[in-house]
């Protein structure tokens, strides 16, 4: 489970330049 969420961060990290830090990817993206 938490491979995935990992591997889902690490995707809006690489399509997204806004996106700051984890945290702010766990709590404001949608889906996740």
């Amino acid at each position: 489970m938490f491979s995935r969420l990992r591997e889902d961060i690490n995707c809006v990290f690489d399509r997204d330049p806004a996106a700051r830090n984890a945290f702010e990817v766990i709590t404001t993206y949608p889906g996740l």
